[in-house]
């Protein structure tokens, strides 16, 4: 997206500038922690010339590190004055977007859009966050060029066809999300990313289309994880596809995938990888299995909202119901740690003891609590999450993760 782009109509210092340039060719390379180095340094250069900062305050949002973001917005605050009007409109931006305010990120967008419709991908990044589907499409169809060839794509028009395929997914136009991803896949020579593959297999699941499956599949598991803003390795790429099926009631072929999932995690790294083992063993129907690996990560890890909250649904899945309760306490006494990740784990840990309600409300409770990356997390596969199986179908779950304009 845009948000490291500035108007330099208040013109910095000589090196200031040349600085910000190479910050930017940086930042555009995906190398967001050299980017943070050179566009600190570049900051204290000029101390009235906000661009380099913003740009350390994106590159830690891409690193999934929100309390430094914080911080530096912090100091961007104080600098308001010394902004010009484009530039304090990323600032609004920014401000909701760690604050967890998905719609309250909307109206600068829509400012931002405005005057330039290349920011259509920037808009859509978050309005889709926000559970915005529509407008995230209406805004990238705006932006779409027409008659694209590789030689004149650039890396907005694969931005804007991953947008479009995700939000034409997640609208339920399987077709026109299949289009788009495989329109990328014609325009640009490099190999897609885990994330447009699993885009791939997602429409595929909604299709219908199951014999074009096992080739992708493939592929995601040759891939190697992706780092940054999706975070996403070919094991967490496997589930999601699982879940899909299950969603779709695959259920044979879903458990099939979710064992795909186990076998890439034991090859990349079993002893590191247990937990997402332990995820992946809970989609295949082997919750006594995940559990033995559980007990082993909470004895590492006893306070690890992941490990804890994983372990209590495996333990309602085996009917131990009084020690799936025992977990949802120790979850609720890690007081202020991450708090909209311990209000997801109760939520999840709830669903599998068949309180709906009290699920919803705290699920409700982790996206309102959400900030930065957490929320991003959250929200990104929320709707098709296998953590929340028993919610599948219940009307005030769909209504909450369900698209909202």
């Amino acid at each position: 997206d845009d948000t490291h782009r500035v108007d330099l109509s208040n013109p910095p210092s000589y090196e200031s500038y040349r600085g910000f340039l190479r910050c930017d060719e940086i930042f555009m390379a995906g190398l967001f922690e050299e980017a943070v180095t050179q566009c600190s340094e570049t900051a204290a250069l000029d101390s009235t010339f906000t661009a380099p900062l913003s740009s350390v305050f994106a590159a830690f949002v891409r690193l999934n590190r929100p309390q430094e973001a914080d911080s530096v917005l912090r100091i961007l605050e104080t600098r308001r004055h010394l902004m010009t009007p484009t530039e304090l409109l990323g600032y609004e931006v920014n401000r909701a977007w760690l604050a967890g305010d998905w719609l309250g990120t909307l109206p600068p967008l829509r400012a931002l859009l405005d005057q330039d419709p290349r920011h259509a991908t920037y808009f859509a990044t978050y309005a889709m966050i926000a559970g915005r589907p529509r407008e995230a499409l209406d805004a990238l169809s705006a932006g779409r060029r027409e008659g694209l060839q590789p030689e004149t794509a650039d890396v907005n028009d694969y931005i804007l066809l991953f947008e479009s395929s995700w939000a034409n997914l997640v609208l339920g136009r399987y077709e026109e999300a299949l289009d788009d991803v495989r329109e990328c896949r014609a325009l640009f020579s490099q190999p897609l990313g885990v994330s447009d593959r699993v885009l791939e297999a997602l429409a595929l699941v909604g299709l219908g289309r199951l014999d074009d499956l096992p080739g992708v599949l493939d592929e995601i598991e040759r891939m190697e994880p992706e780092s940054g803003f999706t975070n996403l390795d070919p094991g967490r790429a496997l589930r999601h596809v699982s879940t899909a099926l299950a969603r779709a009631e695959f259920d044979q072929e879903s458990r099939e995938v979710a064992e795909r999932s186990v076998a890439w995690y034991r090859a990349y790294d079993a002893e590191r990888l247990r937990t997402s083992i332990g995820q992946a063993l809970l989609q295949t129907g082997q919750p006594d299995e995940a559990l033995s690996l559980f007990d082993a990560a909470v004895r590492e890890t006893p306070n690890a909202p992941v490990v804890r909250g994983c372990r209590g649904i495996a333990l309602a899945k085996l009917g131990q119901t009084s020690a799936a309760e025992e977990e949802l306490a120790v979850l609720a006494g890690l007081g202020e740690l991450s708090p909209a990740i311990l209000a997801y784990y109760r939520a999840a840990v709830t669903a599998h003891l068949g309180r709906s309600d009290e699920a919803v409300a705290l699920l409700r409770e982790a996206i309102r609590a959400g900030r930065g990356y957490w929320a991003f997390t959250i929200s990104f596969h929320l709707a098709n999450d296998p953590l929340f199986e028993p919610l599948w179908g219940y009307q005030p779950y769909e209504a909450l993760v369900g698209p909202q304009g």
